[in-house]
């Protein structure tokens, strides 16, 4: 990642923070489970925020998580680039059965092998009820913390 990119993904933060809470306010959930998030995608040119909601209307309907929704309009919107996604919702049950907001097993395996996403790309996770706790990782050190591999 060059270092003009973490820097603006720095500079940009709080207020991506601010659009992945209002995001996370108009999620989806049968069950209340709200999750928003924020892309911040460069196209060479300039950067943008992509923001994206969780879905998932009915109990035994598919999903759609938000960091789906926020990289599939970066990319569509031609923004090549992910620099960091920033995710705000509350601590759920993964696979490990550990409470956690990192991107669940789907998106592990289908965002990292996206040319716009990188080893280094950037997540931010925060708990929506609690502002104070906020984790800081890469693609990278999510793959490696779940035991998963990157293709990127």
């Amino acid at each position: 990642m060059k270092p003009k990119h973490t820097r603006e993904f720095d500079q940009r933060l709080e207020e991506l923070v601010e659009m992945a809470r209002a995001a996370q306010r108009r999620a989806q959930s049968y069950r209340g489970f709200r999750v928003g998030a924020v892309a911040l995608a460069f196209n060479g040119r300039e950067y943008r925020a992509f923001a994206g909601i969780n879905m998932k209307p009915l109990e035994d309907g598919p999903k759609i998580c938000a960091e789906q929704v926020a990289v599939g309009g970066a990319i569509a919107s031609g923004y090549g680039t992910v620099i960091g996604l920033v995710v705000i919702g509350e601590p759920q049950p993964n696979e490990e059965r550990t409470l956690t907001l990192h991107p669940c097993w789907v998106c592990r395996t289908l965002l990292p092998p996206l040319p716009a996403i990188s080893r280094d790309t950037i997540v931010v996770t925060e708990q929506a009820s609690n502002g104070r706790h906020r984790e800081r990782h890469t693609i990278g050190d999510l793959l490696k913390r779940h035991g998963q591999h990157s293709h990127s």
